[in-house]
């Protein structure tokens, strides 16, 4: 594949648009074919199945896209790789191991109302999400955007509307094992697929463990930096647990809010990376970023506008039998979407630049507004959820002209340095 930015960016914003379609379609099945109950337990198995897969994989897929990507070295990427999947199969091994030891407490906890087989599948399902992440940064540090939005799109949508076309009169521990060995066998193979592609050896006997400290230091804040994002998505949800309906209609908001994310990310992600890499002039691709997210953040805005004209109509399309409660919840978070879609378009960009991980600093306030907004109710339902998720999402605001200031700024101090 031609490594313009132009051919790069194509072969994103095509598979952004089969993600989305099928995303779209995951909910829309899942709303016409499972009951309500089912339906807000299947979509809470896969929400906090993200959320703690991006802890469990430690951030080794960012460490992948950070140090694999800037390196000369073709050992040093190997080896990289190497010691990498190794720490991954040993964090894969203790989540299966916890969630099936400790599978009756962790229950309660996560799906109070199902079997504790569920948690058993939770745990395997984690495992092959954490080792799709993997796959995927390889893929990517190669600048190989077709094999790494592939096993995305099976992750993320692919198997699911599998498992709702062909297994939906299956009961939830069924259903749930048949999306977690799935999900392990199409991440396995993605990354032994790399591994043979590029000559690199997953496993060598007598291999080393030892990560650098800037590795390890990196790896753990974007691990706790993918989490709090995808806490973002989950913690409302969570806390209706006791109520699957309502949480099911907080996720399908919540995932309208954030199909901003995944028409941006196709975009980003490839300027992100070619700014990261000394393959490409990063002063040209800042500034792509910064056309970026003017483009983004007025096209974000017209949406806004056009949910206000015809959204209600395309909720209850898409959703007929959750759509009130959708669209409850979307009529107020709807003018944060803007300041979602200026976050996504930074975000891979300041994760790469700054060792001091301010993604994680605005997610973690975001957090506790949340948490703060809900503790001054006395009780916890879908309207509390709607308010607290107001006072999150306004902190990607702040952080969006910060980092537009500092991105503009960078390239001023450099275009000064170079006249000189």
């Amino acid at each position: 594949m031609n490594g313009s930015a132009r051919s790069q960016v194509t072969v994103n914003l095509v598979f952004m648009l089969l993600k989305s379609v099928f995303i779209l379609l995951s909910f829309r099945l899942a709303d016409v074919m499972l009951s309500a109950n089912l339906m807000g337990l299947v979509l809470l198995f896969r929400r906090q199945g993200g959320m703690w897969s991006n802890l469990v994989q430690l951030g080794f897929s960012q460490v992948l896209l950070k140090y694999y990507v800037s390196s000369d070295s073709a050992d040093y990427r190997a080896n990289l790789l190497h010691r990498l999947v190794r720490w991954t199969a040993v964090a894969v091994l203790v989540t299966v191991s916890v969630c099936t030891v400790f599978a009756v407490p962790l229950n309660d906890w996560l799906f109070p109302s199902a079997h504790p087989a569920v948690t058993v599948a939770f745990g395997v399902y984690v495992s092959g999400l954490a080792i799709g992440f993997i796959a995927n940064s390889s893929w990517l540090a190669e600048f190989k955007f077709v094999q790494s939005n592939l096993i995305d799109w099976f992750n993320g949508s692919l198997l699911f509307v599998i498992c709702l076309l062909f297994s939906n009169r299956l009961d939830l521990v069924s259903f749930s094992w048949l999306l977690a060995l799935m999900t392990v066998v199409a991440s396995v193979f993605s990354l032994m697929l790399f591994a043979r592609h590029f000559g690199c050896h997953l496993y060598q006997p007598g291999g080393g463990w030892s990560l650098a400290l800037q590795e390890r230091r990196y790896g753990f804040t974007r691990a706790l930096t993918a989490y709090a994002d995808m806490a973002t998505m989950v913690i409302g949800p969570w806390l209706l647990r006791s109520k699957p309906a309502e949480a099911a209609q907080l996720i399908a908001a919540y995932t309208v809010l954030r199909i901003a994310q995944t028409l941006v990310m196709p975009v980003a992600q490839v300027l992100a990376l070619r700014a990261n890499s000394k393959r490409y002039n990063s002063g040209r691709e800042e500034r792509r970023i910064l056309i970026l997210c003017a483009f983004v953040f007025a096209c974000a805005w017209i949406g806004v506008a056009a949910y206000y004209l015809l959204g209600a109509w395309a909720v209850h399309w898409w959703m007929p039998n959750s759509a009130a409660g959708v669209v409850a919840v979307l009529d107020v978070l709807m003018p944060f979407m803007p300041g979602i879609c200026l976050f996504y378009s930074l975000r891979n960009h300041v994760d790469l630049q700054f060792m001091t991980p301010w993604n994680l600093i605005t997610l973690v306030l975001s957090i506790v507004l949340f948490f703060v907004a809900t503790l001054a109710h006395k009780q916890i339902d879908a309207d509390v959820m709607v308010v607290a998720s107001s006072y999150m999402f306004a902190v990607y605001y702040a952080y969006d002209f910060l980092f537009i200031y500092k991105t503009i700024t960078n390239l001023v101090v450099n275009a000064n340095v170079r006249n000189i």
